[in-house]
């Protein structure tokens, strides 16, 4: 397998990545506490489709959008691995 196409399939995982998570975050920001919580129909369809568009994107990214997604796909697992356990119970104070 050539590198680029390594490197197509790498950068696509990681768009899907930072895409699904993006939905994730608009999700928890527009809708009220409980009806997230106790399963909004339309949260697990978004997500799926965000993950892919994203995974399309990526894989079809050139050079300058491939260093962005990179970025941020290490920004949000290094949020991920420092943020403390619990902190979606305990809320933002």
């Amino acid at each position: 397998m050539a590198h680029h196409q390594v490197l197509s399939y790498a950068t696509a995982a990681m768009a899907g990545i930072a895409s699904s998570t993006f939905v994730w975050l608009l999700w928890a920001w527009r809708t009220p506490g409980d009806y997230f919580a106790n399963g909004n129909f339309w949260v697990g369809p978004t997500l799926l489709a965000g993950m892919l568009a994203g995974s399309v994107g990526g894989y079809f990214a050139h050079r300058y959008l491939r260093i962005a997604v990179w970025l941020i796909s290490v920004s949000i697992v290094a949020y991920a691995m420092s943020k403390p356990s619990g902190w979606w119970a305990k809320g933002l104070l």
